[in-house]
C-alpha cells in the first residue's frame, strides 16, 4: 500500500491547479485575472502571459474579459545576444574588405593620375573604371549587408514579442481599523479594573 500525502492533496485541490500548465501550485502562486471561478479561475502569471503572446488574444478566451496587457518588443541587443554568428560574420568581413577595397582603390587612382601623367590614356581610364567598379562593388555588399541583417532583426523582433500583464496601479486606500464589541468595551470604559474583566 503506498503512502498517502495528505498535506500535498490538500495543495492540490482543483482551486489550486493553473488551468494552463494544469500544475498545482499553493494559493499564493496563482492569479484570478478574470470572471472565471473555481477551478479554471486561477492560473500562473508566466502561463497567462505567454498564452497572451502565443495566441496574440487580450481577451479570456471563456468569460470574454479583456486583460490588460503591454506589448514588449525585444532590442537590437537581444538579437545580437541570441543571434551573434552574422553579425560577427559581417563584422568581419567588413573589418577585412574595408582596408583591401581603400588600398586597391587608391592604388588604381594613383596609377590611373600616372598614366595621364605619361598620356597612356587607355591605361589611365582602364584603371579608373577598374576603381570605380571595386568601389560600387564594396559599398553595394556593405548596403546589401547592413540592409539583410536590418530585415532579419525586423522579422525576429515580429516573431517575438511578448505580451505582458499590465495590472493597473491601485490607488492605496486607508482602511478603516475594525473594533470589535470587547474592545469597544474596553475603550469605553473608564476603569481600569472593569476593562480587564471583560477581556
Amino acid at each position: 500500500m503506498l503512502p498517502c500525502n495528505c498535506t500535498n492533496m490538500a495543495q492540490m485541490s482543483p482551486e489550486n491547479i493553473c488551468r494552463i500548465c494544469q500544475r498545482g501550485t499553493p494559493q499564493k502562486g496563482l492569479i484570478e485575472p478574470c470572471n472565471c471561478n473555481g477551478s479554471i479561475g486561477g492560473v500562473h502569471k508566466s502561463c497567462l502571459e505567454r498564452w497572451l503572446t502565443i495566441s496574440r488574444r487580450s481577451k479570456c478566451e471563456l468569460c470574454g474579459v479583456s486583460i490588460p496587457c503591454l506589448q514588449v518588443t525585444p532590442t537590437f541587443r537581444d538579437y545580437a545576444r541570441t543571434f551573434p554568428r552574422p553579425l560577427v560574420g559581417d563584422l568581419l568581413l567588413f573589418t577585412f574588405l574595408t582596408p583591401i577595397a581603400t588600398l586597391l582603390t587608391l592604388l588604381c587612382f594613383q596609377g590611373a593620375m600616372m598614366q595621364i601623367k605619361w598620356q597612356n590614356l587607355t591605361e589611365s581610364s582602364f584603371l579608373l573604371a577598374f576603381g570605380a567598379i571595386l568601389l560600387t562593388f564594396y559599398f553595394g555588399w556593405v548596403y546589401w549587408s547592413i540592409k539583410n541583417n536590418y530585415q532579419i532583426f525586423l522579422d525576429w523582433q515580429s516573431s517575438n514579442t511578448n505580451l505582458r500583464i499590465d495590472w493597473p496601479r491601485r490607488r492605496g486606500r486607508k482602511r478603516e481599523k475594525t473594533i470589535n464589541s470587547i474592545e469597544k468595551a474596553v475603550l469605553d470604559s473608564d476603569d481600569p479594573e472593569q476593562s480587564l474583566s471583560l477581556l
